[in-house]
């Protein structure tokens, strides 16, 4: 076989390699990036509660606006969470932390959170009175669902290797014992 024959077919099995290669990154990147969470509604945690509930015209207003009402408290407490969480981490650039300033940080980070999780609690608690009995049976049978709709999607698990009898995990900020 010649060389230019022989370099022809190489170039030939790279451009196939390569093409196989994008093609299957491709599908990969496609395939996460259109994934629905298995606990997603097409229309979301609102479409579900009205569909679901079967609520009328009159409710799906006053739903609107209570929902109008929460997202906007929600939006409003997001930047201060993140900010607080922001504040915290950049505590690990610091050589040593003040015990005080990393619990003041934590408690901060609590209660922004726990806002969040108080008017989430008090939004559906205001959805529930909109309800008839009726509807309220199956409110009480669905709100879960609707709630697990609302948060992130999960992240994969990462593998850690499982301790020893004799380890146990750390329960407090100090440093890790460097592995033997």
């Amino acid at each position: 076989m010649s060389y230019f024959t022989q370099s022809k077919w190489w170039s030939s099995i790279l451009i196939v390699l390569l093409i196989i290669n994008i093609g299957t990154i491709s599908f990969f990147w496609w395939d996460k990036k259109h994934q629905t969470p298995p606990n997603a509604h097409p229309n979301g945690p609102a479409h579900f509660l009205i569909h679901e509930l079967k609520l009328n015209n009159q409710q799906q207003a006053a739903f609107d606006s209570l929902k109008y009402l929460h997202q906007t408290k929600m939006e409003a407490l997001k930047p201060a969470l993140r900010d607080a969480k922001d504040a915290f981490y950049a505590l690990l650039k610091q050589p040593t932390t003040n015990d005080s300033l990393f619990t003041q940080s934590l408690q901060r980070i609590g209660e922004l959170q726990q806002s969040l999780d108080k008017n989430t609690y008090e939004h559906f608690k205001q959805v529930r009175k909109l309800c008839t009995p009726e509807q309220q049976e199956i409110f009480d049978s669905i709100i879960m669902q609707a709630i697990k709709m609302m948060a992130p999607p999960p992240h994969k698990a990462m593998h850690h290797p499982k301790l020893s009898d004799n380890e146990k995990i750390p329960e407090s900020h100090e440093p890790l014992p460097p592995n033997q």
